[in-house]
């Protein structure tokens, strides 16, 4: 009990210390709703990460006095953290809870920045990249997403705003081989892409192979996160039952991914509540989950954030920030 005491007491004095810097760059802002939120769930979250730690008998002692408890938690954090809205679904997306709408939470500014402002379409020209460009930056979003070709010129495009550039890899089928999705990841991400959004092996997860569908995920994390970059993990939900869902979160956990995300918009359907749910479920608070594809309104929009998205790829975004 002593041991256990003293984790909470530390695991308060480092969440105080951090939640407020971390939920700037998770664009939160000042806003200390939305902070004691994060507070309180990332407490529950932590408190029982530090609980596993005891579990292999790891002396609590010797941890806070050299320091380690803080190291531990760092890079737990940075996943946990950039999942800026999971609280909101720990605290109010069950059904024991209830759930509190997003829309009285939300102002425009902050939906701005769950959103990927996306183009991918295969006839986007320079002009409508640069449109595309443009909007992102009057509205603030979280990023614009386009095919890997234009990450040069769309870096150039945001260098003096806060918008990232992301790119996808092994898009749309994911059946290149590991090879070259990690190659399209470094090009990238040399060229200045800040989030890759890579598409796992549909037809190995499909098939329940579990082992190689994550050494695929793997080979691509561990590229992404070696520039300090991010990686989100695209499904294609539209083909999976729940269990290659679950199977399909599991992989992206094991291989050390940031985010899983619902489909790429080239399948026969787009993102779905329920699978939302089931993605946020399967993996709490660990990572992110991204949503995209058919979401083209505002009550759309809150709807996936309501069901447990932190991140949601549109090419809707002047008609949802405008409703």
């Amino acid at each position: 009990m002593r041991k256990k005491a003293l984790l909470a007491n530390e695991v308060d004095s480092f969440l105080l210390n951090t939640t407020f810097i971390y939920a700037l760059k998770c664009n939160l802002g000042d806003d200390f709703f939305q902070a004691t939120i994060l507070f309180i769930s990332l407490r529950i979250d932590l408190t029982q990460y530090m609980e596993i730690l005891l579990g292999w008998s790891i002396s609590a002692d010797e941890m806070t006095k050299k320091g380690d408890l803080k190291a531990q938690c760092e890079i737990y954090f940075k996943l946990v953290l950039y999942s800026c809205s999971s609280f909101m679904y720990d605290c109010f997306v069950n059904n024991e809870r209830g759930y509190i709408a997003m829309d009285t939470v939300l102002t425009t500014s902050k939906l701005a920045k769950y959103l990927d402002h996306t183009n991918l379409k295969p006839n986007a020209t320079q002009t409508d990249i640069k449109k595309t460009c443009e909007e992102a930056i009057k509205y603030n979003t979280a990023s614009v997403c386009i095919n890997s070709y234009w990450i040069p010129f769309v870096a150039d495009q945001l260098k003096n705003s806060s918008v990232k550039p992301i790119t996808v890899v092994g898009f749309p089928l994911g059946a290149t081989n590991t090879e070259t999705k990690v190659f399209e990841a470094v090009t990238a991400m040399d060229q200045g892409a800040e989030e890759i959004d890579m598409v796992l092996n549909i037809g190995q997860l499909i098939d329940g192979d579990r082992k190689n569908v994550t050494a695929d995920i793997l080979k691509v994390a561990e590229a992404v996160h070696a520039k300090g970059k991010l990686l989100k993990v695209i499904l294609e939900t539209s083909y999976l039952n729940d269990t290659q869902i679950v199977m399909g979160c599991h992989a992206s956990m094991d291989a050390g991914a940031d985010f899983v995300k619902t489909s790429t918009g080239f399948s026969s359907a787009g993102a779905k509540i329920d699978d939302v749910a089931l993605m946020r479920k399967t993996v709490g608070s660990r990572l992110g989950v991204k949503a995209s594809g058919g979401i083209h309104t505002r009550d759309e929009a809150l709807a996936m954030i309501n069901a447990g998205a932190n991140r949601l790829g549109v090419s809707s975004t002047i008609a949802i920030l405008s409703e």
